[in-house]
């Protein structure tokens, strides 16, 4: 099968990191992709350069086919793309957020083509309603695969706000996320040597791009609220970039709260093994792939049980809060710190659970497979669109 992909940008981002491996392992098997971007980063972006390397490495075609701006790639973009489909000719073009989907949604009203779509969130078009219901229209049984049942229960009920038909061809395949090759998970002193963390002090993490949706307010408002002789004992390091970073930075140093601020790194997930725990407040998700990760790496989470991310928690997971709750989460930390759990323990569990659950092989597999019934059915049920 040919399948081109359509993301955003080349950039910190977990449906990125989806497509790009994905991408990765459908060619493995024999399959032929490409990765097409419909924006370009409004900076040099650490993680994106990694994703390009990847696909680079992998001899996977990719390409920046718009500037920043989504308003003003709203005219040329959807040609552009059309460009792509009429000189790789997929079998399928996968659309992965809001704004790819926008952009081959116009696409699709010029030329008929297979569509897929993942869907990555539990909160659609929320804030441009009317721009989504444009963009949905143009969709009409494509492949809908929902990266949580969260996600999925979320776009059939947006598909109903705007009186659209829903697709027979629906399911949910649960994100993956890659194993850490023992070598390139890094030591305690990684995280002292070049982070400038405190050894000495229970260490967590918050990863994550700083939007309303990842409730890194949330966390801020809890760890204010705690006690000196607390804070005392533990350091934040925050891997983040976005709008208002400068605001967070300068409270912090205002309220001398222990919360270092780091650039957002590439293949984070390497350096979750040295941390004690991670943070993970979210007001929703679609999947979380940053607790799966952390999971992975026998790292405990604690997270708020959001639609989508709750998902992600092995049975009975503990480490739990309601989302929105500074207070809550608060007492959660506290509860860390004061060593009402055992840390080591949970993070064994977790790691052996999520090693299972969260497989890349079992995720390309689960697309693959999907990709193919698809296809079939189109060919017998009807003609192959031009």
């Amino acid at each position: 099968m040919r399948i081109l992909h359509v993301i955003d940008r080349f950039h910190l981002g977990g449906s990125e990191e989806h497509a790009t491996s994905l991408a990765v392992g459908l060619v493995e098997r024999g399959h032929q992709c490409a990765v097409v971007a419909v924006r370009r980063p409004t900076g040099t972006d650490e993680v994106g350069e990694s994703q390009k390397a990847r696909l680079s490495n992998a001899e996977i075609p990719f390409a920046e086919i718009g500037g920043p701006s989504v308003g003003r790639n709203l005219l040329l973009t959807p040609f552009r793309l059309l460009g792509w489909i009429s000189r790789f000719k997929p079998d399928l073009v996968h659309v992965n957020t809001d704004i790819p989907e926008l952009m081959v949604s116009l696409a699709l009203r010029m030329r008929k083509f297979q569509v897929v779509r993942t869907i990555h969130n539990t909160s659609l078009w929320e804030t441009r309603p009317q721009t989504g219901r444009i963009c949905e229209a143009g969709f009409e049984e494509d492949l809908v695969i929902a990266v949580s049942q969260g996600a999925l229960s979320a776009h059939q009920k947006l598909r109903a706000q705007y009186g659209l038909a829903q697709s027979s061809h629906q399911s949910v395949v649960l994100g993956s996320v890659s194993s850490i090759p023992e070598h390139d998970s890094y030591a305690r002193s990684h995280l002292v040597k070049k982070f400038g963390a405190n050894g000495s002090k229970m260490l967590l993490c918050f990863a994550g791009r700083l939007v309303e949706q990842k409730g890194f307010d949330t966390l801020i408002d809890a760890i204010t609220g705690l006690d000196r002789e607390v804070l005392e004992k533990v350091e934040l390091h925050v891997f983040t970039a976005g709008e208002g970073l400068e605001g967070f930075k300068e409270h912090t140093h205002a309220k001398n709260l222990p919360i270092l601020f780091h650039e957002p790194v590439a293949q984070i997930a390497n350096l979750f093994p040295a941390f004690d725990g991670i943070l993970m407040p979210s007001r929703w998700e679609g999947y979380g792939r940053v607790a799966a990760e952390g999971f992975l790496a026998g790292t405990p989470v604690l997270a708020s049980d959001a639609p989508g991310l709750r998902e992600t928690f092995p049975p009975n997971w503990p480490l739990k809060v309601p989302p929105n709750n500074p207070a809550a989460l608060r007492e959660a930390v506290r509860d860390l710190l004061d060593g009402h759990y055992d840390l080591l323990e949970l993070g064994r569990a977790a790691s052996d659970w999520a090693r299972h659950v969260f497989s890349v092989d079992r995720e390309v597999d689960e697309y693959a497979e999907a990709y193919a019934d698809y296809l079939d059915g189109c060919r017998r049920g009807a003609p192959q669109p031009t």
